[in-house]
Formats: C-alpha cells, sequence, structure tokens
C-alpha cells in the first residue's frame, strides 16, 4: 500500500512537471518561479512528499510497481523522453508562433510602410493642388496695379465707316487755296477739314469742341508751325481724346529755312523749333500706337520751301502734300 501510493505520488510529480515543463516552453512566467515541485498523497499511511531536482527529475529511487513502471529510472528515463517531446512540440509551437507572429509584424510594418508612403503622396499631391489652388487664388485676389495706364489707340475702323475730322494752321490752307485765311468745315476726299492762319493749340482744341466728340472717329492734326516747339499741350488733350476711344493721326511740322526767314521771325519759326516739337511728337505717339504721317521728310524731299517767308511751300497749292495725307489714311 505504501508502494502504490509513493507510486502515484512519482506519477503526479511526473504529470506536474511535463505541464511544468510545458508552460516555460510556452513562455509563462509562473514556471519561473518554480524551481522545485512538491506534492502530498492522500494514502492510507499518511501525508508523504515526492520532490523534483532543479531539473524537474524525481529524487526517490523506489521501483514502480506492475502498473506500468518497472523502476525509478525507468520512470526517469521516460519522463525525459515524454518530456522531451513535449518540450520540442511546446518549442515548435511557440517558434511556429513567433515565427508567424514575426511574419505577421512584418507583414503589418509593409502594410503600414506602404500606407504611409500613400499618406506621403496623397499628402503631397493634396499639397501641391493647394499650392497650385493657392497660387491661383492669390492671383485672383490680387488687387491691380496703381500705375498709371497709358491711352492706346482702338483698333480703326475701315475708311467707309470712319468720320474723320482733320484740324491744321495756314499750310493746311495751301494745300487748297492760295490766299485764303481760314478753311471752315470744308469737305475734302470725305473728311472735314478746319485750319486758319497763324493759329495753334488752342484753336485746334476749340474746334475740335465746337465740332462736338460725339460727331467724329478720327482726328487727323497738323499742327505745331506756330506753337515754337512746344508739344507738352498737346499731349494732354490728345491723352484724353483716346480715353474716350478716338483715333488719332498725327503730321509731323514740315521744315523751314533759316536762311529766309524774316527778322522777326527768328527765332520762333527756326528749323530746330520745328525738329524739337517733331521729337516729343513721335516719342508720344509710339507710347501710345498712334500713327505718324512723316510730312516733314516728305516735303524736304518733294516740296520747295518759299524763299519770300522761309515757311510756307510752293506752288500753291500743295496738292501733292494733301495727296500724301489721303493716301496715308487708306481714303
Amino acid at each position: 500500500m505504501h508502494r502504490n501510493t509513493k507510486t502515484k505520488n512519482k506519477m503526479s510529480a511526473a504529470v506536474a512537471l511535463l505541464l511544468t515543463v510545458f508552460l516555460c516552453a510556452c513562455g509563462h512566467s509562473q514556471a519561473e518561479a518554480l524551481p522545485s515541485v512538491q506534492f502530498e498523497s492522500l494514502s492510507e499511511a499518511g501525508n508523504n512528499t515526492v520532490s523534483t531536482d532543479s531539473d524537474g527529475l524525481l529524487t526517490d529511487g523506489d521501483h514502480l510497481n506492475s502498473d506500468g513502471f518497472s523502476t525509478a529510472t525507468d520512470t526517469t528515463v521516460l519522463m525525459e523522453q515524454t518530456g522531451d517531446a513535449l518540450r520540442q512540440k511546446a518549442f515548435d509551437s511557440a517558434g511556429g508562433n513567433k515565427l508567424l507572429s514575426k511574419q505577421d509584424k512584418n507583414d503589418e510594418k509593409s502594410k503600414t510602410d506602404k500606407a504611409k508612403t500613400e499618406n506621403v503622396e496623397t499628402g503631397r499631391d493634396k499639397k501641391q493642388d493647394s499650392v497650385s489652388s493657392d497660387i491661383k487664388k492669390a492671383n485672383d485676389d490680387k488687387p491691380a496695379e496703381q500705375t498709371q495706364e497709358k491711352p492706346q489707340q482702338t483698333q480703326k475702323s475701315s475708311p467707309a465707316q470712319r468720320r474723320i475730322l482733320f484740324v491744321g494752321d495756314s499750310r493746311t490752307i495751301d494745300m487748297f487755296a492760295d490766299s485764303d485765311d481760314e478753311i471752315s468745315g470744308m469737305n475734302a476726299n470725305g473728311i472735314v477739314v478746319y485750319a486758319k492762319h497763324g493759329h495753334g493749340y488752342s484753336y485746334m482744341t476749340g474746334v475740335v469742341d465746337r465740332y462736338g466728340h460725339e460727331n467724329f472717329d478720327v482726328l487727323v492734326t497738323w499742327m505745331g508751325a506756330n506753337d515754337h516747339g512746344n508739344f507738352s499741350s498737346y499731349e494732354g488733350y490728345y491723352n484724353g481724346l483716346l480715353a474716350e476711344g478716338k483715333t488719332i493721326v498725327v503730321c509731323t511740322v514740315g521744315p523751314t529755312d533759316d536762311e529766309t526767314l524774316a527778322e522777326w521771325d527768328h527765332p520762333d519759326y527756326e528749323n530746330s523749333r520745328m525738329t524739337a516739337y517733331n521729337a516729343s511728337l513721335v516719342q508720344w505717339a509710339s507710347q501710345h500706337g498712334v500713327q505718324v504721317i512723316d510730312l516733314y521728310n516728305y516735303i524736304a524731299l518733294n516740296v520747295a520751301i518759299d524763299p519770300a517767308d522761309g515757311i510756307h511751300y510752293t506752288p500753291r497749292p500743295t496738292a501733292g502734300i494733301w495727296g500724301k495725307i489721303v493716301s496715308s489714311l487708306g481714303q
């Protein structure tokens, strides 16, 4: 009876040892806290204690009965073999789980990295779109520059549709007559002509304003001979007409002959005054897209200056000059 109890205790210890080994293999920390295990048998002889050493092997050397084991050594061998098998299985299972867990972690990390990359790319794209949008919005919201715009010549209408007003001084009169002092509202080639001897800027603005801005589309002027080289007064008035949408065509002032000028016409009608006026006129016209008819060079090459005064041209009427103007206008 005593041996049976010892046998049962040994078997119980073996089972406990196997359980301990299994738990150790699975990584449970509780197993580490069990260097030895003690069990109490519930036998008729009383409580007997069977212990295992630090390796989990039985220390009792008694033989087992015929229930299955011949000696304690056989039990120890079997326990070691069984424990090794279970330990291997536990380690395999734990290792597999670890490998699987590691693989899962790698897969998860790969997915996370991919998601981060996609998020970065998406964020970059969104940022680029945002920048482009910000840039577009900034441009849309940008206030107009406060620079003063120069009035520009509008597109010409066809000659048949244009209402043309022409204003000049005594040289304009000479194109049509020999001795008239003034031309007022004459129609020549479909162009309304006004001109007066010895007049300049004030005469021109008066004619244009009285004629009515609503009654013409194109203003052609041959002024400046009596303005002593000063173009600045014309500039502001012309700019106002351009702002109204009018088309302006300007003619350069013709040359004078300093050698034949009367004494009282010096220095106001010297040729240097004519060229100074023309320089300012051409500069303004180029800045505003205004057409210039170059009568200065046309006259210098094709028309004679009257030696009687050094200012007017001969022979009168100087119809060739008018022909040059009309052809330049496309009339």
